[in-house]
């Protein structure tokens, strides 16, 4: 017979069955043979269902007996068919058939012919796969047999026929492989789901290849499929979207929730109900947007809301947030009950506007200016907020200026800092980040870059370094909450992880020393307080600017992550160190995250003027720029701390040995160098402030005296 898992296979071959002859015997009549493989055992909880089968279609094959015998209360013992003997007597106390019913059976006569009987069926048998079972059925329908008629006629549900009727339609290739070990039961689920027939066969073929993976059927047959979890249905919900004419689809084997077939209506109705709840947020002043999900960036110019340590806050701030934060839970809590469909449009703008007050709370010296609505599988609705910090006043304090004597008097022109930042009087207002249009690649290598070489001018001023350490002890000790993005420094020693290796010219020797510092602690044996303690005061104060220098982090891997205070803090440390890039000029690694046009404005700022140079490929233009760069020692502008666009030609950033003062820029060439503001440009009320006097003479041409007024050009 034909059964799947729980069902009893008699698949002898004719030499095996024993020789005897077919009679009828009364159920009441049958016992167990004690010498049956399975007398022992108690019925498996599959007898219900091979009775349900039994009693559909019959006994198929008949059981083999022998006669009883003395103290064997029952006339006839069974050798083999011990479940099936239990599914008829389950069907007699259901009350299906009558105690003495008749069985067939097969009756086996002699010793040897009985011990064969009741072991080569429980021993030799060949299962039936369940492939055969799925082929079986498809034979079945294609021969027009209805699907209750077969539910009824072999024992099983209707659904169960129906799912072993669609995974029959499935390619040949698709049940061969599933024979064969190559493919899974769900797997074969999977394809079935999928119309196309050669899409099933070539998974099939992969399967039996051995290279299918499991992640590439999934995303083929559930890629691009909107189900009921879509985080869009708890605010829409699916009466409403039925409502509206959507069609919903049941998985056929209850293994994926259903589908929803109208996905834009889906969208629409979303859309719908946020901006209706929006109109609250921007009756308070916000700009909002609506996105599909969460995470987006921060939108141009705003900043994601800070981190808050709740015992850092004064406690009038303290007292705002926490309240704010309650409402916010309270209001949560009665959306997650109720869900976001059900829930009033009265009960989801609470939650918006306790959202609202929350992130109102989180800031202090700034607005929150704008919130984008997302759906949110929990409460229908994700809302983020974003926020404008204040302005950096850019004007020095009056009382500041007025005491102090060098306020009136002219730039020197052997000074590497302006005064302001000698003095420490006011940190530099934030410049903005590098050229605009500049990508995340080039940024992030840009900032990489100009890390690293601050890093190694600091490294090699141990007074800069002491003062650097100094500051930042002092402000973690002073200030309610110092983020990542407010200072340069990590103060607990986190080394710099760049972009790329360490790079010689910049940082290379600096790790080099470092590393030479670290084989001579664990080579000494001594702790590191006692290691340090035998150095001579200069080597630990130049151990000291190592170990600062190489905590700098100013990395910003992304256009609209830039870190406005950290860069002011690192125009002061430019200030203090006189940063100058050493030995570097730019690689081609940096040189190929430029465009053509790039690439060819600064072959014009350093002086090839070639019309041809236009139609180079990049890799030509690349090498063409790295090796004048390197001629002239030029480095870009953008890559350093220079506070005025006057340092942005090529022209006011070569390595001059000599001391020469460099020549005044060219139009074209302040054109081309306008393109790429460096890192200190474009600040608020022009170039980096100085202190009253010591600006720069405006109608000094563009180049002179711009070291004067650069932090590292």
């Amino acid at each position: 017979m034909v059964r799947t898992a729980g069902s009893e296979t008699l698949t002898m071959t004719a030499s095996q069955i024993p020789a005897g002859r077919r009679l009828t015997v009364p159920l009441k009549d049958l016992g167990v043979a004690p010498e049956n493989l399975r007398a022992e055992e108690a019925a498996d909880a599959d007898i219900p269902r091979l009775a349900d089968t039994v009693r559909a279609a019959g006994l198929i094959y008949p059981l083999v007996v022998r006669r009883g015998r003395r103290r064997e209360a029952e006339p006839f013992q069974v050798l083999d068919g011990r479940r099936r003997r239990l599914a008829l007597l389950s069907l007699v106390e259901a009350g299906a058939i009558a105690p003495d019913a008749p069985v067939e059976c097969l009756l086996v006569e002699g010793r040897a012919a009985q011990a064969a009987a009741a072991v080569i069926p429980n021993r030799e048998h060949a299962p039936v796969h369940p492939a055969d079972v799925i082929a079986a059925i498809g034979k079945l329908r294609r021969a027009h047999m209805a699907t209750g008629q077969i539910a009824a006629a072999l024992g099983y549900e209707e659904l169960e026929i129906k799912r072993l009727a669609a995974l029959a339609g499935v390619h040949p290739r698709v049940l061969e492989a599933y024979r064969q070990d190559r493919l899974t039961v769900r797997q074969v689920r999977m394809l079935a789901r999928l119309k196309d027939k050669d899409r099933q066969e070539g998974f099939a073929q992969a399967a039996l290849d051995g290279v299918l993976h499991d992640y590439q059927l999934q995303a083929q047959v559930q890629g691009g499929r909107v189900t009921a979890d879509d985080t869009r249905v708890p605010l829409v919900g699916l009466a409403a979207y039925q409502a509206a004419g959507g069609r919903i689809e049941a998985d056929l084997f209850g293994e994926l929730p259903d589908a929803l077939l109208d996905p834009d209506l889906l969208a629409r109705l979303w859309r719908e109900r946020a901006e209706a709840l929006a109109a609250g947020l921007e009756a308070e002043g916000l700009a909002v947007q609506l996105g599909d999900e969460g995470g987006y960036r921060a939108p141009e110019g705003l900043l994601h809301l800070p981190y808050v340590h709740v015992g850092g806050l004064p406690e009038a701030q303290r007292a705002v947030f926490e309240a704010a934060r309650g409402r916010a839970e309270a209001a949560e809590a009665a959306l997650e009950i109720a869900g976001g469909a059900a829930a009033s449009d009265q009960a989801l703008a609470e939650h918006l506007a306790a959202q609202l007050a929350v992130a109102r709370a989180k800031v202090t010296d700034g607005e929150v200016a704008a919130a984008r609505l997302a759906p949110n599988g929990a409460t229908g609705l994700d809302v983020s907020f974003f926020w404008r910090p204040a302005p950096i006043p850019t004007e020095v304090a009056p009382d500041l200026a007025a005491d102090d004597p060098s306020a009136d008097a002219p730039a020197s022109e052997d000074a590497e800092a302006p005064a302001s930042l000698a003095a420490g009087t006011r940190a530099p207002p934030q410049p903005p980040p590098g050229p605009l249009g500049a990508g995340h690649a080039l940024h992030d290598a840009r900032t990489d870059l100009a890390t690293r070489a601050l890093a190694c001018a600091l490294a090699n001023d141990p007074a800069a370094a002491l003062t650097v350490l100094t500051a930042h002890l002092l402000r973690l000790l002073t200030a309610a909450r110092v983020g990542r993005d407010a200072t340069a420094l990590t103060v607990r020693a986190e080394a710099y992880v760049g972009a790329r290796p360490p790079i010689a010219g910049l940082d290379a020797d600096l790790r080099r020393r470092l590393v030479a510092r670290r084989e001579a602690l664990e080579a000494s044996g001594l702790t590191p307080i006692a290691w340090t303690a035998g150095l001579g005061a200069s080597e630990q104060l130049a151990m000291l600017a190592e170990l600062v220098a190489v905590c700098l982090d100013l990395r910003e891997p992304r256009t609209d992550a830039v870190r406005r205070a950290a860069r002011a803090e690192a125009a002061e440390i430019a200030g203090l160190c006189g940063a100058r890039f050493g030995g570097w000029t730019p690689d081609p690694a940096y040189l190929r995250l430029h465009g053509k046009a790039e690439l060819a404005a600064m072959l014009q700022g350093l002086g090839d003027t070639d019309p041809k140079a236009c139609g180079l490929k990049k890799d030509e233009l690349v090498a063409r720029v790295a090796s004048l760069a390197a001629a002239q020692g030029w480095v870009p502008p953008e890559l350093t701390w220079t506070s005025t666009l006057e340092a942005s030609s090529p022209e006011a950033t070569r390595h001059d040995p000599a001391g020469s003062e460099p020549d005044p820029a060219s139009p074209d060439e302040a054109t081309a160098a306008q393109d790429m503001a460096p890192l200190g440009a474009d600040l608020p009320n022009g170039a980096a402030e100085v202190e009253a006097g010591d600006a720069a003479d405006p109608a000094e041409p563009a180049g002179e005296g711009a070291d004067a007024a650069a932090l590292a050009a």
